[in-house]
Order: structure tokens, then sequence, then C-alpha cells
């Protein structure tokens, strides 16, 4: 049933305007023209009986309206939702919520909540390696409750079959109808080369899809040419590419538009058997920490009351958050496995932080962010203790991140920039530094942050990508990091 009026919503939501009946329902089911080209009279008005009825209860459901009648006497509907706000079926609709503790912050524009604090969850990893069905029709029932992005993780095997181009163009499709992103995490170990290489020459434009490729010591011996032409097509199709340091962090690593998503190492470990879907992230609020210098300067006394007021929101939200989501899942997620929310944390994400400003005091910042660390920490410990002691089967976990630019509107302007790389020489000599310096701050933020090098200047040969990628994997402890070939010129 769900399916249906998901389908429906999705029309409307594509189209912008009014529509008619019969042309939502050409769109929602290729079966019922297909009946009526086949003369099976029967069948389709079988089918439009079906579709009219949960047209009709979308309607009484006010998630639709009933725009004018044409000349011919058909009913045309509009969504009945404001600009921006997904709209979901009755059993998941919005709720009248209190104001929360940071409003006052919200109206400064020291923070913005990412989303629906309530009505949706940030970001969903999925083990491919553990579903065996047709994954796009369940990806569509997640990006319908995902307000951020959706890992595949393991995604080796799909890549590897020859119909996977035609998939990941669909999966962009849909990101783009819903403004969402799909990170593709493959382990470089398990692909075939032609095949992976093929892949990625037909999809490296999509604009949704980003290919998340994990690298170890081993694959920098073993898989050495297939890793040497994966730079090349980047470097000759000027992107940026993502890999993951395996040997460091060899658990989901991922991004979204609010910046990247990952999970406590210690917590993933302790599950063997783990569900098929897992949620990631529920609820991110985005803290605009160059504001707050504006406002208040550094006033560590006055940040932490700050990192109070959100994670009490958190604490207000997460019983009716959880709650929706677990009922959206049972009803529409397959394999649904009750325990997908208990590596879920709730995101705080520090914009603008000021580490790389020369005006900045860096252990200035870098006490800053400890602090707010610790007071994240012992809030959410003591939270736990109390669900427990309760004997309520409530998770609350606070994750404190760095923001990424695309994660709110009106940030300030940013303050740093990503690490040049003009050769070789230069990572061992100008960045080492700002490397050391990356990898500190990395300590203070759950899961590390995402660094960031930008490559400039001609290259001769893809072998000097080559080098200086097998460099950073082997000698630094970088968990994540992208490496930008926008800026050079190849050849």
């Amino acid at each position: 049933m769900q399916d249906i009026k998901q389908d429906i919503l999705s029309v409307l939501r594509e189209k912008g305007t009014t529509v008619s009946t019969s042309d939502i329902l050409n769109s929602v089911s290729k079966e019922y023209s297909i009946s009526k080209f086949n003369g099976e009279y029967s069948r389709a008005r079988q089918i439009r009986r079906k579709f009219l009825y949960h047209l009709n209860k979308l309607a009484q459901e006010e998630l639709l309206q009933l725009d004018k009648f044409s000349n011919n006497g058909e009913k045309h509907f509009v969504l009945n939702v404001s600009i921006g706000e997904e709209p979901a079926p009755t059993k998941y609709k919005k709720e009248f919520l209190p104001p929360i503790p940071i409003e006052g912050y919200e109206q400064k524009g020291i923070i913005q909540k990412y989303g629906q604090l309530t009505e949706k969850i940030n970001s969903v990893v999925v083990l491919c390696d553990k579903y065996h069905e047709e994954l796009l029709p369940v990806i569509k029932k997640l990006l319908f409750i995902v307000d951020d992005c959706i890992c595949l993780e393991n995604f080796a095997d799909n890549a590897n079959k020859k119909n996977s181009t035609e998939f990941i163009k669909e999966l962009d499709k849909e990101c783009s109808r819903y403004g969402k992103k799909i990170s593709l995490s493959i382990d470089l170990e398990n692909v075939e080369k032609e095949r992976i290489l093929t892949l990625i020459k037909e999809t490296i434009s999509l604009h949704n899809i980003h290919f998340i490729f994990g690298i170890e010591k081993n694959s920098l011996n073993d898989k050495r040419e297939l890793i040497h032409m994966l730079l090349e097509i980047y470097a000759k199709e000027k992107k940026k590419i993502f890999i993951k340091n395996k040997d460091k962090f060899n658990l989901p690593y991922f991004i979204g538009n609010a910046g990247v998503y990952s999970f406590d190492e210690d917590e993933w470990n302790s599950i063997e058997d783990k569900p098929i879907f897992i949620a990631c992230s529920q609820s991110t609020v985005i803290v605009d920490v160059k504001k707050f210098y504006d406002h208040y300067g550094f006033n560590l006394v006055r940040f932490k009351e700050l990192l109070m007021n959100i994670s009490t929101s958190f604490l207000s939200l997460n019983p009716i958050q959880r709650k929706k989501i677990r009922d959206y899942f049972k009803d529409n997620i397959p394999n649904y496995h009750r325990d997908f929310l208990e590596l879920s944390r709730n995101y705080v994400r520090l914009w603008n932080f000021g580490l790389l400003e020369p005006e900045l005091e860096k252990e200035k910042v870098l006490e800053i962010i400890g602090k707010s660390k610790e007071k994240i920490d012992d809030f959410t410990q003591m939270q736990d203790r109390i669900y427990n002691s309760c004997g309520m089967p409530i998770r609350l976990k606070i994750a404190l991140n760095e923001a990424a630019k695309t994660s709110g509107k009106d940030l300030s302007s940013a303050k740093f920039s990503p690490m040049k790389v003009e050769n070789f020489n230069s990572i061992l000599n100008e960045l080492e530094g700002k490397i050391g310096e990356t990898v500190k701050v990395s300590s203070y933020f759950d899961g590390g942050v995402h660094a960031m090098f930008q490559r400039v200047g001609k290259i001769e040969s893809s072998k000097e990508l080559l080098n200086e990628v097998s460099h950073l994997i082997n000698n630094n402890k970088l968990a994540f990091f992208s490496y930008d070939l926008r800026g050079v010129e190849y050849g």
C-alpha cells in the first residue's frame, strides 16, 4: 500500500504543478496502459479502482488536494505541503513539537538544524553483501525517509555485475528527485579490474553518487595497476576521488551534504551479526563556530552551554524520532531488524571552527573542541545510565564532527582551504605539519575528519599521483581523505 502512495506523491513532487488523475495513473502504473492497449479492460479497471482508492486516501489525509476539474470533469491534484517539505503518509505525519532550547541561537544564525529533526533520519548503511534481492526498490523506500545520504557498503559484487551502470544511473536520478546523496563503498581487493574501470568511466560525471575506494597496504601491491588506472581516469576527467584507508579504519565511512558519517569503532566491532540496514545518524545540528566567536568570543563556558542546549534538544526529540523511524522501517523495509537503530547517533557538526586561521591560537581552538567533546560524552553517558536504570530500551548517542560547506545556508565564509599538493616533495616538506594537525584534530572528532587534498599544477604521468596517494596511505594516520584533481593539467 505504501508503495502506491509513495509513487503518487513522487509524481506530484516531480511535476511540481497540478496533475490530472489520468496522468498520475499512467505515471505510476505501466501495467494500466499495457492492459488497455492489449484490450484487457477488466484488468485495467481493477488497477484503476485500486489506484483511485489510494489517491482518495491521500486526499483525505490532506497530503494532496483537489485543484480543479477539467472540461470533461476529470480531477486535477496538487501536493498539499510547503515548498521543500517532504510528504509522508499519515502514520508518519509531522507532529506539533514544543519550542526547544536552541531556537535563540538559531535566530542569530549560530546554529542550523539539518533537515527535519523528528520526521527523517540523516543516513542509513546497507550491507549489500547480505542483501540478495533487487536493491533499487528498497533504495527508493529509504530515500523517502532519509534526509541526507545512504551508503551502499560492500558494493564490490554489485559493481562487478553487467547492469551496474544502468543501476547507478537510476540511483542518481532518484537522488536528484529528493536532493540526496549515495556513497558506493568498494573494496578494491574484490573487484574485477576491467569492469570497475568501465563502470567509473560511464558514471564518473554523476552529481549525486560518490565512490568510496577502500585501499590498504596490500592493495598498493596487489592492485597497483588498477589504482594507477583509476587515478588516471579521475585526472583526465578532473574529478575528486575519495579514499578510505582500510588499515586505519575498516568500517563504513561515507559522505553526504552535511559531512562525513561513520560509526563508533568499538560498537561496530561488538556486533557480530549486523542487520542488513543500519541507521547511522538520526539528527544533525550545525554550529557555525565563526559566528559564535563573533557574538561571544572564545567563551568556553558559553560554548559548553550551547552544546548542552543542543544535547538537551536531542534528548527531548530522541524518543519521538526513534518511534517514527522504527514504525516506518517495520512497515516498509524488507528484512527489518529490531536492532537497526542500535548504532545510530545524533551529530553536532562544527563549521568554520578556526583551526587554520592564522589570527587564532590553535591551542585555544583545540581546547574548545576537546572540552566540547568531553561535555557531550559526559551528558550521553549520564543519560544512558538513567535509561538503563529505568529499564528503558532507548539509546542516546551524540557524535561531534565537522560540517561540510553544503550542510547549511548562509554559513560564514570559509576561513580554511584544502591542502595543496604541487608534487611529491610538497607532501614531504610543506604539508607534513598540516597533515599532523589534521590527524590531531581527528582525535577530537568521532570518526575523524575528512582530510582534503587539492592537486595543482601539471602532471606528466598518473604514476606521480600513485606515488603521492601511496605515501599518504602508508605514512599517515588518515582514515579518510579526498584527492581533488579538478585543478590539474594532465599530460
